[in-house]
């Protein structure tokens, strides 16, 4: 990550050192941000006179999207991703909305999603919008202040129409 956007001359070895780390979190971009920055970060070796090699540290080196980061295989990833958001009807297939609440009381935060998500469980249903949560968010607790958030999933204009009507006061949105 520290080579990332640099074009040092000379560079003939790059090391990624656990370079499974993100593939696993819980963001649906995982994979996706993973390959980004394998193929970026190799990209740094060999780019002058001197030949280049990348020298890879994982504990999953079976993983499809290592292998193809490794083969540098941009159309397989791109396949690969793509059937993975189809089946799980993630963007582009379906807009995903990260709804998040944030507070300085753990509780208060939690409950307070927790009861954004009942209060409009009847409209979603309604509207066919899935929802995922409410969980602690992957940095639960930033500047001595806890963050939950929710995903909803569903159709653009009805996610969108939704929003226009529903008390988002104390509450932070985000697009995917």
């Amino acid at each position: 990550m520290i080579a990332k956007g640099f074009d040092i001359p000379n560079v003939s070895l790059v090391g990624i050192l656990m370079a499974d780390h993100g593939l696993f979190s819980a963001d649906y971009l995982a994979e996706e941000r993973s390959y980004q920055l394998l193929t970026q970060v190799s990209g740094r070796a060999g780019r002058g006179d001197i030949p280049g090699k990348v020298v890879l540290q994982t504990y999953v080196p079976d993983h499809p999207v290592i292998q193809m980061a490794v083969q540098q295989d941009f159309v397989a990833f791109y396949n690969y991703e793509i059937a993975h958001r189809k089946e799980s009807s993630f963007p582009p297939y379906r807009s995903l909305i990260e709804v998040e609440c944030v507070d300085t009381d753990k509780k208060r935060s939690y409950e307070y999603i927790l009861e954004w998500k009942k209060r409009y469980q009847e409209d979603w249903n309604r509207l066919g919008i899935d929802v995922l949560g409410p969980s602690p968010c992957i940095q639960p607790k930033q500047y001595n202040k806890y963050h939950f958030h929710l995903y909803l999933i569903g159709k653009d204009q009805d996610i969108t129409d939704f929003l226009h009507k529903a008390d988002i006061s104390q509450l932070k949105i985000k697009r995917s």
